[in-house]
């Protein structure tokens, strides 16, 4: 992907992905560690609503 789209995506808070979604973000080595941060901290909070 590209990272001005992810970058995009980040400024919304990743909306509407999922989980596997964001998970497959996280295998990208190009991201910063910023963007990372962001996706894990969406992880934990859709992991905690699931049932």
């Amino acid at each position: 992907m590209k990272p001005d789209y992810i970058q995009q995506e980040a400024k919304v808070n990743f909306k509407d992905w999922t989980v596997h979604g964001l998970v497959f973000l996280l295998t990208d080595p190009t991201l910063s560690t910023e963007v990372k941060a962001q996706i894990r901290c969406k992880l934990d909070s859709l992991r905690a609503v699931e049932p």
